[in-house]
């Protein structure tokens, strides 16, 4: 009896659509960017598939560099010497250094699984680290640890503190989670990984002259995929603010201006 791979065969069906839909239309794209492509930004992500990054943001080819990894971690990267080389820093240093990107951008979300793993293990995690041989786990423990440990303080004080992220740094900065109080815990924890993931981007010794001289900039999304609303965290007002048209103007006066 023949196995039909039902999951490869959807591949192979979307691929024909695409053939006999837009291939057409985005092809002069492709031939234009061919030679020369020139993404401005790095976008850092999770690997859910509820997320289609391209879709959200409207990108065409060409635009961004896409980074993706279960909940969307930066590493920390104190120094070339004690880091262990990974996928994330590495594409950092391609598209920021090799090619010049001159934006990162975090993108985190509601229901990460991932992140909602690492906040039921926030109790527990060195017993989790040194009894659990799930690659997975390891994964989000090395990762997340300071996620857990910077929630725990905003926990501590009742979620009400202004949490500061990048203590010391010339690029720190201030939050308050969800002042408004329209999420839930596990929202609130994964705005707050969202942060973390964002301040990790001044570790990057690769990355800091570029960050002192202005010539890039981390900002951070986070998106409610029950309405697919999006918000950016505005360093102006020191929490995220949903993306509208009452907003839009403000959000973007913010904006970096490199060009």
């Amino acid at each position: 009896m023949t196995i039909v791979h039902k999951g490869m065969g959807k591949i192979v069906e979307g691929i024909l659509r695409y053939q006999k839909t837009i291939q057409g239309e985005i092809l002069p794209i492709f031939r234009e960017i061919l030679d020369k492509p020139a993404p401005k930004m790095a976008i850092v992500t999770g690997i859910d598939s509820r997320i289609v990054v391209s879709r959200l943001l409207q990108a065409q080819p060409g635009t961004f560099f896409f980074i993706r990894s279960p909940g969307g971690f930066i590493p920390k990267f104190e120094s070339s010497e004690t880091s262990v080389a990974s996928g994330t820093p590495a594409a950092l240093e391609l598209a920021c250094v090799n090619n010049n990107a001159n934006t990162i951008v975090v993108l985190g979300h509601s229901d990460s699984r991932p992140i909602n793993m690492l906040y039921d293990m926030k109790d527990n995690l060195d017993s989790q680290a040194s009894n659990n041989p799930s690659a997975l786990k390891k994964w989000l423990i090395l990762n997340g640890r300071d996620s857990v440990t910077k929630f725990k303080e905003f926990e501590s004080s009742g979620f009400n503190k202004c949490l500061t992220f990048s203590e010391g740094h010339p690029n720190q900065f201030q939050a308050y989670i969800d002042p408004e109080n329209q999420f839930s815990i596990r929202d609130k924890f994964s705005m707050i990984n969202t942060l973390k993931q964002l301040k990790n981007v001044n570790n990057y010794n690769f990355l800091k002259d570029k960050i002192a001289k202005n010539l890039l900039r981390g900002y951070a999304l986070w998106t409610d995929i029950r309405t697919n609303d999006i918000y950016m965290f505005s360093y102006k007002e020191k929490r995220f603010i949903k993306i509208d048209e009452s907003t839009y103007n403000d959000l973007y006066k913010e904006c970096d201006t490199i060009q």
